[in-house]
């Protein structure tokens, strides 16, 4: 069992790396060179809402300790607009801008290829609701031991 257990935390790794290089991949034969993969799973997650910089990590959608780096990075490059917030100068909102609403819509596309490969390799759309409810029950169990 402890074999197994090592094994399913690595293939998460694993498919993360994976999964960025993918990303790669598509931007390059998009010829988008002023934003990494990282980056654009980060834009992803933003979508149409305003969010806290602070929640890109606590909701420990990206786990980096380089998050004010890739934001200010998408700040220089027009990806997404800040602005701080009246009550507290120091928290900062972003928002996707009209160039970061376009390449959302690109991330879109392929997000949506990959659902379809998925798919036809027998990977539909319970069986991901499955992964993802085992992968949650997984970090629930090792957020109890203290690390979140």
């Amino acid at each position: 069992m402890k074999n197994f257990c090592m094994d399913s935390v690595m293939l998460f790794d694993r498919l993360h790396r994976l999964f960025l290089a993918s990303i790669k991949k598509e931007l390059s034969a998009r010829n988008i060179s002023d934003i990494t993969p990282l980056q654009a799973i980060i834009l992803y997650y933003i979508n149409k809402k305003t969010v806290k910089i602070s929640e890109i990590s606590s909701n420990k959608f990206y786990l980096g300790s380089n998050v004010s780096y890739n934001v200010r990075k998408m700040l220089n490059n027009g990806y997404i607009k800040g602005r701080c917030a009246e009550e507290d100068r120091r928290v900062v909102h972003v928002a996707l801008s009209q160039k970061g609403e376009k390449f959302k819509k690109q991330m879109d596309e392929i997000m949506e290829n990959y659902a379809s490969m998925f798919e036809k390799n027998g990977l539909g759309g319970d069986i991901m609701k499955d992964i993802a409810s085992y992968a949650d029950t997984m970090e629930w169990v090792l957020s109890k031991r203290g690390v979140w």
